[in-house]
């Protein structure tokens, strides 16, 4: 032990914990003892990070605040920015040494980056990841998609897709190609110049379509680094026509128009000669034998040489026909008009009778007991007089299907019984040249049918503004209950009187924000409850402007500043040049406080409206200049007009009040030709006046006054002149 009443350890580790100490006191042979101190030495924790800063997209004048978390003990922290973009230095931001930091944005600082270095003084510095604030930034839209494309095979048409967009700053573009119905996308161009809208060929005249274009999907990609990229809806390129030596005929349904493609013909370019393509009815042309132009509904020609350069095929459609009569067979004839003999060039194909395709199948259904149950069907032909329809029905116990008598329309509607459980149902719709079968359709019929709820969708409202939840519920005898639970609160209570398909929550406060709602349907046989819907309800953002503040003042008057704001009960600090003038409060939708003692100049003041229970913060910004006071007039007279040489003359100095209501206190200079021979002083409560006795002087004076000073604007009187005469004169 170590006597005396003071014992410096010095540094001690955690190897010294639990220590224990005494001092013991000698007194002659004997020595007391105090009792016993024990040492604990806590240990230090290192800072760690449990929250980040997050980066934001903002608007030009906006509240900024960056925050980040930590524990450890004794954390010091220090906010930094990046210098730029490209630079990897940062720089610590004076003051900003909280767990936040705060400003408002700019548009002239469109980007800006801060970090957090937390320390505790023993452990190495933590930084924490950087946060990036941008303002101004609006994430692109595509406003204009690009149209699908339909194109020949073989032609070397050039096709070009546009697509828009909005978004700030404009969005850079590449386009891509997908060639497996969107699954993955390649791209085939590379990025352009930002710009709000862009173009894409999708054929030159340098290449031909091909068959294995077809179904090929294109699409745009417009990003401005906002965050994720917009894309536009796909484009599909279709291709008419087909390879081999066939005549392909296609009618359409109004039978109107013939669709043709001739594929397989020579493609050498230095064939001469026409192709003549001719629509006629079977048997009004016989193979060899020139056709006579009374017997063909519509023709075409080519000239083999151009055929040639398309690859032999060519796709065109015969439009504008008359009606043509499914009872008639009609088919395409193609022959080389200069040489009917040569077989090699030309083919037939019939248009023959129509089988219908169903282009919407009858789908299962399941109703109630002694309701109505409805089936359709849907086809390329159901215009046409030739196409029937006959609905059948089909039970297990039955050995086939059966007809239902009367169902020969597109719909059928059947009253369901208990008995009519698992029937099926099937369409038989027939045309000219045949008959196709639908899908199967199940009825299912219960007399007491399940309990169904749609999900409600979540509701954004601002203060004061009601919300509105809305449910449908299906089943039998639906009783629907609307339930309530507060934020973060695994308790759901009912809302009272709240048993409609609808939920309007009227008149809402901010302590209702996260509260989460949903609907219990239920019947005699049990409940179904639907998902939960999120309220959030948002702060009104207040107004703010500084108005009445003057554009100029007069120093030694007071300012008054009124900020103008809708945020009634709001605090607002008013701060001049940076620094707290004051606090009021918002009345009658103003907030005024009145300034004194300003000092010449321009001064940049500030209303931060404080955030209340239904308004967040806001600020304004105005400036106030305050000029120097002004003096009318500066008025010199002389004690004496007549001194004798050697003597010392007196003159008296006054100002009236000056232009802020003050008199002048200060320095008064008494100039003479031009030099300043004598200075004075006004002091308070002279109301403005002086006696100056000027230097001895031996001859005639002319004397003026100059006042002026950093808060009075400079004025000089006119001249007075005091006569010299010798001695004894």
């Amino acid at each position: 032990d170590e006597s005396g009443l003071e014992l410096d350890l010095g540094a001690v580790t955690d190897q010294a914990n639990g220590t224990q100490y005494r001092i013991g006191i000698a007194s002659g042979d004997s020595i007391t003892y105090s009792g016993a101190g024990t040492l604990t030495v806590v240990p230090v924790a290192g800072p760690t990070i449990t929250r980040q800063p997050e980066s934001r997209d903002v608007g030009d004048h906006d509240d900024v605040t960056v925050s980040a978390e930590a524990t450890g003990s004794v954390l010091r922290y220090q906010w930094q920015e990046k210098l730029s973009q490209t630079s990897d230095e940062w720089r610590d931001i004076v003051g900003a040494t909280g767990t936040s930091y705060s400003y408002i944005s700019a548009l002239a600082q469109p980007w800006r980056s801060f970090r957090v270095r937390i320390t505790n003084g023993v452990d190495a510095p933590v930084n924490s990841e950087a946060a990036v604030v941008r303002v101004g930034v609006e994430a692109p839209v595509i406003t204009t998609h690009p149209g699908d494309v339909e194109a020949l095979v073989t032609s070397a048409d050039k096709y070009t897709l546009t697509a828009a967009a909005s978004g700030s700053p404009e969005p850079n573009w590449i386009w891509q190609r997908s060639d497996d119905a969107g699954l993955t996308w390649v791209a085939v161009t590379e990025p352009s110049a930002a710009s709000k809208s862009s173009s894409f060929s999708v054929n030159t005249r340098s290449a031909c379509f091909t068959v294995g274009d077809a179904g090929a999907q294109y699409r745009a990609v417009a990003d401005n680094g906002s965050g994720e990229p917009a894309y536009s809806n796909a484009a599909t390129l279709t291709i008419h026509g087909v390879s081999g030596k066939t005549v392909s005929v296609v009618q359409d349904t109004a039978a109107s128009k013939v669709q043709v493609t001739i594929a397989g013909y020579p493609v050498d370019k230095t064939v001469s000669g026409l192709l003549q393509v001719s629509l006629v009815k079977v048997g009004d042309w016989t193979p060899g034998v020139a056709l006579d132009s009374s017997q063909a509904i519509a023709s075409t020609t080519y000239s083999l040489s151009n055929l040639a350069a398309y690859g032999g095929t060519r796709a065109f459609t015969f439009s504008g026909l008359p009606e043509l009569d499914p009872a008639v067979e009609y088919e395409v004839v193609t022959f080389r008009t200069t040489s009917l003999a040569d077989e090699a060039y030309q083919g037939r194909k019939s248009l023959s009778a129509r089988t219908p395709a169903i282009t919407a199948q009858p789908t299962s259904t399941r109703v109630l007991d002694g309701t109505q149950a409805t089936f359709q069907v849907a086809s390329t032909d159901q215009d046409l007089a030739t196409t029937t329809y006959q609905w059948q029905r089909w039970l297990a116990a039955d050995p086939w299907w059966e007809d239902v008598a009367g169902a020969t329309e597109p719909t059928l509607s059947v009253e369901a019984a208990l008995a009519d459980d698992g029937a099926v149902y099937r369409v038989v719709v027939s045309g000219s040249g045949g008959a196709v079968e639908s899908r199967r359709a199940a009825l299912s019929v219960d007399d007491w049918l399940p309990l169904t709820v749609t999900d409600p969708a979540a509701a954004t409202v601002a203060v004061g503004a009601s919300a509105t939840f809305r449910v449908t519920a299906g089943g039998t005898s639906p009783q629907i209950q609307w339930e309530t639970a507060a934020r973060g609160s695994s308790s759901w209570r009912a809302v009272a009187g709240a048993t409609e398909g609808t939920l309007v929550v009227p008149s809402l406060t901010f302590a209702s924000n996260g509260a989460r709602y949903r609907a219990v349907v239920s019947n005699a046989r049990g409940s179904v409850t639907s998902t939960e819907a999120v309220l959030t309800v948002a702060k009104n953002k207040p107004t703010a402007t500084l108005s009445g503040a003057p554009a100029k003042a007069v120093y030694g008057s007071t300012v008054k500043l009124v900020a103008a704001s809708n945020a009634t009960g709001a605090s607002v600090t008013f701060l001049v040049d940076g620094r707290k003038a004051g606090v009021a409060t918002v009345t009658s939708g103003k907030a005024a406080l009145v300034v004194a003692g300003l000092k010449p100049g321009t001064h940049a003041v500030t209303a931060q409206v404080a955030e209340t229970a239904s308004t967040s913060a806001a600020s304004a910004r105005a400036t106030v200049t305050v000029r120097k006071a002004k003096a009318s007039s500066v008025k010199v007279t002389a004690k004496k007009k007549r001194i004798a040489a050697g003597k010392r003359a007196k003159v008296v100095v006054s100002v009236p009040r000056l232009d802020n209501g003050q008199y002048y206190t200060g320095t008064v200079a008494i100039v003479s030709r031009g030099k300043v021979v004598k200075t004075a002083t006004i002091r308070a409560g002279k109301k403005g006046k002086v006696t100056v006795k000027l230097p001895r002087a031996t001859k005639k004076l002319s004397v003026k006054a100059r006042i002026g000073s950093s808060t009075v604007s400079t004025k000089t009187s006119k001249s007075v002149t005091i006569k010299v005469v010798k001695k004894g004169s």
